[in-house]
């Protein structure tokens, strides 16, 4: 039987943490496009519509509904960037804080479940090398 090659591996990997996120998005009340904005806010250094969208990389009007639908259900707010009339700021109600730290305490016990055995110095290695994969496909 010919090795597993690295997308293979990835792609078992990917499958394993989508069956997590499923289970995480659904006990927190969230829709599949809800539970990827708030991961996809968790990972960015911005708030602004423009960055989060990006760093989801889905369609505008995509990006659109799922916002609209979460300030509806008092997750985010939307204003105004005073500085770009384009865009908006999102940030977090109280109840979007409370559910974004339920995302962050899990997306740190899902860290420790998947580097559990491997010693600081592997985990480095790990890291440097997914961010070398990232970067070449970039």
């Amino acid at each position: 039987m010919e090795e597993k090659g690295i997308i293979e591996l990835l792609d078992t990997l990917s499958n394993k943490l989508n069956k997590d996120d499923c289970d995480a998005y659904s006990k927190l009340g969230l829709s599949p496009g809800e539970y990827k904005f708030m991961m996809a806010a968790y990972k960015s250094d911005t708030k602004s519509c423009y960055g989060v969208k990006k760093e989801m990389g889905i369609s505008p009007s995509r990006f659109s509904r799922i916002v609209d639908k979460m300030v509806v259900d008092g997750l985010i707010n939307r204003t105004p960037d005073k500085n770009d009339r384009r865009n908006n700021v999102l940030s977090f109600t109280k109840k979007g804080e409370v559910v974004m730290k339920e995302i962050s305490e899990c997306m740190k016990r899902r860290d420790k479940i998947l580097t559990d055995g491997l010693s600081n110095e592997e985990k480095k290695t790990a890291k440097a090398l997914l961010w070398r994969l990232i970067d070449n496909i970039s």
